[in-house]
Formats: C-alpha cells, structure tokens, sequence
C-alpha cells in the first residue's frame, strides 16, 4: 500500500510542474503567438518565422515570477530570445497589469514598456531589452530583429 501511495505522489509531483507550465495556453502556429483564454493575438514578421523555425530564436511561455521588487511575468504571456553562446538575447516579453489603465495611468504606474491596450481589467504592454547580454553585442542580426522586426510584430497585436 506504500507502494501505491508513494508511486501515486511521484506520479502528482511530475504532472503538477507539467500542468501548470501547460496552463498558459500560449500557442504558435504558422507565425501567429496567440493566448485564446486571455484573447490575444500577434503575428510574426517572416524573418522572425524563419527564425524560429531555424531554432535561432525561442518562444518561451511565461509563468508567473515575482521577485523582490514585484511581479516580473505574469502565466499567459510570453517572451521571445535569440540563442547566443552563455546567456541568450531577449527580443520581447509580453505582459500585462492585472487592472485596467488608460495610457496616461499606465504611464504614471507601470513607467516603462510599450502599451498596447486593455481587456477584462488586465493592461498589456510589452517589454524590449535595455542592453545586450555578452554574446549578442555588435551582432547585426539581433540588432536588426529588436529595433525592426519585433516593432513591427507588436503593431499586429489584437484583443478579441
């Protein structure tokens, strides 16, 4: 019965990481990153499609991380890296405040990242790097991926 009861817990202690990482509900197909539950969509530029697809660039599906001075992501959003030797580039990070803010307010509370809007009591805005991490710096590529092609991707994003 021990047995039992400890292959029962082993089995509980797998799936819980599984499901919770699964209970996102980001998804990317065929160059669209899109989260039905929280009702957005965005659009990949075709550089950024064939990035991905080249595994130059990965789509990471965010939890929620809440450091010592606050919530860093929150579950249902998601980040996309460029993969350099060490620590890889961050391109974008979608995220969201769990209350509705007009521009204005989001500006005075949030003070950084990019508004996009908002939908049931949730502000999403997005996030871009501040600096290259050592493996990224003069690479034309990434460069090119962050002030170009992530801007670009950003304007396609709908809440239904």
């Amino acid at each position: 019965m021990k047995r039992i009861a400890m292959t029962g817990l082993l089995i509980g202690a797998c799936l819980i990481p599984v499901t919770a990482f699964g209970a996102t509900n980001v998804s990317y197909q065929k160059g669209m990153v899109q989260n039905k539950q929280l009702g957005y969509s965005v659009k990949a530029t075709e550089t950024l499609k064939k990035a991905i697809a080249q595994d130059k660039v990965a789509l990471i599906k965010n939890k929620t991380v809440k450091s010592k001075y606050g919530t860093v992501t929150r579950s249902g959003t998601f980040s996309l890296y460029y993969k350099v030797k060490g620590k890889d580039q961050l391109l974008v990070n979608l995220n969201y405040e769990p209350k509705k803010l007009s521009k204005k307010q989001f500006d005075r509370q949030v003070g950084y990242g990019t508004y996009l809007g908002t939908k049931d009591n949730k502000t999403y805005y997005y996030v871009q790097p501040t600096e290259a991490v050592k493996g990224a710096v003069g690479n034309k590529t990434i460069e090119r991926l962050i002030t170009y092609h992530v801007p670009r991707m950003m304007k396609t994003f709908k809440l239904q």
